[in-house]
């Protein structure tokens, strides 16, 4: 492929795929800093097969070859964008679950007001993508965003109530342990006066 006279459609097909390359750099990005568990690899593997894919054209003498390649380039990264956003997503999902878990056994809503709510939009938000079709998931690209947008903040919600769900963990397990105390004194008590009955 000669750069002096090149087409303009594989010009600007190539500023697309640039423009999506680098959607799914930052994706990639935004899902190793916000979940510190590394990196989405099957986000870098879609980023992998993008490049495979422009570093063919420069092989290709054909316009419409040159242009496939670079339309399955722009498919791998619009795949990698959905790949990495979906991976933060997820682990902000177990982040819900785990915080649902620890908090089971105490009232959530005094802590954290729009609990009921959230816990609803992250339930309309695991449906919603459980009907993506991960055969063609670069279709579902754009939304990912979005979707990690509302994913997080309810997070971060969670990550704001822990402070007073933890106070309340720790007085409703003094609390137990006092009436566990009271409750043995009690049949201890018992026990006593029983004891002296039968020795009258």
């Amino acid at each position: 492929m000669a750069f002096s006279s090149i087409d303009t459609d594989i010009a600007l097909a190539l500023k697309e795929y640039t423009s999506l390359y680098d959607q799914a750099e930052k994706a990639l990005k935004v899902t190793e800093i916000d979940t510190l568990s590394g990196i989405a690899i099957a986000a870098a593997n879609e980023l992998r097969y993008a490049g495979q894919h422009i570093a063919r054209i420069f092989a290709l003498s054909n316009k419409g070859e040159i242009l496939n390649e670079i339309e399955l380039g722009q498919r791998h990264a619009k795949r990698a964008i959905y790949d990495a956003y979906d991976a933060a997503i997820m682990f902000y999902f177990k982040q819900f679950k785990q915080f649902m878990e620890e908090y089971q056994a105490i009232p959530i809503v005094p802590s954290y007001p729009g609990y009921m709510d959230d816990k609803g939009r992250m339930r309309a938000l695991q449906n919603d993508i459980a009907e993506e079709n991960r055969e063609i998931r670069e279709d579902y690209a754009e939304r990912k965003q979005g979707q990690l947008a509302v994913a997080k903040e309810i997070a971060s919600k969670c990550d704001d109530a822990r402070e007073e769900l933890n106070k309340q963990k720790i007085s409703a397990r003094t609390a137990a342990k006092r009436h566990l105390v009271l409750v043995i004194i009690g049949i201890v008590a018992m026990l006593i006066a029983a004891i002296g009955l039968f020795k009258n």
